[in-house]
């Protein structure tokens, strides 16, 4: 009889083992430094994120969860808004939309990809409706033409959730450039994930870029020290930031190996 093997769903020990001497080394000179939150290498993240998904703008918050919490509220967002939404995904997909006081109104998927099905999706529009969801799952890309003639003839907005489809492309299109705001995760079960919680929100819009940066730390001005409006403190420690920075340029590399392991199965 054969054995059993226990595969672990992510297996960060692993990973911390082959570079140890690295994330020690980038943890002696951001811990040394004193600057814990709000360093240069928050930037730095945000720059090297948006470079890869070819955005204008990057915001490094505490989870993915905030990021696109933080979108729709960026993005006009009222109580009482019909958000349109996958019918299949993690909760976190669907609790930014409970949390901004608007309706969630379910799609079916279609059951290929396991993903909203763009066919469905035109029946369920009304009125209030005003956001689509895009939500990415498995490594996968929505058929996001579909999805913006779509939100193009009934002007909705595009809110992407690529939390799990960091590296994926859609005709050449790099997830995390698919929406109005786009919104990745570190989360440790994906992709690329930190040794904690992290997120990061893309855009081109410059306007609604600084205003997720307000909304991040509890509604701060990014210059000077007045506190605009209602914010949150939703910040990426400087320790993660720099871990990411390392570990972003292994994308391709890890990538491959998810795919080559798919093939596999």
């Amino acid at each position: 009889m054969p054995s059993k093997v226990k595969i672990p769903f992510n297996n960060l020990g692993r990973q911390f083992a082959n570079y140890r001497e690295h994330f020690l080394k980038i943890s002696e000179e951001v811990l040394s430094s004193g600057r814990v939150l709000q360093s240069e290498k928050v930037s730095q993240l945000e720059e090297k994120a948006a470079k890869i998904c070819g955005r204008k703008y990057a915001v490094a918050v505490g989870s993915c969860t905030d990021a696109l919490y933080f979108a729709l509220l960026s993005c006009g967002v009222k109580p009482g808004d019909e958000v349109l939404i996958t019918s299949l995904s993690f909760v976190a997909s669907l609790s930014p939309i409970l949390r901004a006081g608007a309706k969630p109104i379910f799609v079916d998927i279609e059951p290929l990809y396991f993903m909203m099905n763009p066919q469905k999706i035109e029946e369920k529009i009304t009125s209030k409706t005003k956001f689509i969801m895009a939500v990415h799952l498995f490594g996968q890309c929505l058929d996001m033409d579909a999805i913006e003639k779509l939100a193009e003839r009934y002007g909705l907005t595009i809110i992407e959730d690529s939390a799990q489809s960091l590296g994926s492309c859609f005709n050449g299109r790099s997830a995390g450039s698919l929406g109005k705001v786009s919104c990745l995760s570190f989360d440790p079960t994906k992709v690329v994930g930190a040794f904690s919680s992290a997120g990061i929100a893309l855009t081109d819009s410059e306007e609604i870029a600084e205003h997720m940066r307000r909304l991040r730390y509890h509604g701060k001005e990014t210059t000077g020290n007045s506190y605009a409006h209602l914010g949150f403190n939703s910040q990426i420690s400087s320790e993660q930031a720099a871990m990411l920075i390392f570990k972003l340029d292994f994308l391709a590399e890890w990538v491959k190996k998810r795919n080559d392991t798919a093939e596999k199965y």
